[in-house]
């Protein structure tokens, strides 16, 4: 292998580990407003902004965008095998998970989405960043985390 191949994997490499090891939260800046008729969301989860509809699929696409694969286990997400965090299998069913963010949240859609709003608020250490996301990528994110049962 050549040296530029392994410039390219380390500078990724250094990537992913400061996405995963953020200490300080990062205030999250929504961006829209309110509902979209159209949206495909859980029970008690606003709506979409900026980027169209929120829906799993526009969730599952975010999951892969966001650097969420680096962390953890996602079924039938390509590339989504990081072990950092915990697999997200199941997480969609509360009877199966009845808890998130490491017990401290009942596994609702709003609790799921304040959750990914800005982890190190609820969980202050924890390696999971805030991403600064937007109101629409949250409800999408909650929207594809729910069918995951």
């Amino acid at each position: 292998m050549n040296s530029r191949f392994f410039a390219i994997a380390g500078t990724a490499v250094a990537l992913l580990s400061a996405a995963c090891t953020q200490n300080a939260p990062v205030p999250a800046t929504p961006v829209g407003g309110g509902p979209v008729a159209n949206a495909t969301l859980p029970a008690g989860v606003g709506g979409a902004t900026g980027g169209g509809p929120a829906t799993p699929e526009r969730g599952k696409a975010l999951v892969t965008e966001k650097g969420c694969v680096a962390c953890h286990i996602i079924k039938d997400v390509p590339g989504a095998v990081g072990t950092i965090g915990p697999a997200l299998d199941g997480v969609g069913d509360p009877a199966k998970r009845a808890k998130i963010a490491d017990n401290r949240m009942d596994n609702t859609p709003a609790n799921m989405r304040r959750w990914l709003q800005n982890p190190p608020a609820i969980k202050p250490g924890t390696q999971m960043p805030n991403l600064g996301l937007a109101a629409g990528e949250l409800d999408s994110l909650v929207a594809f985390l729910s069918t995951l049962k």
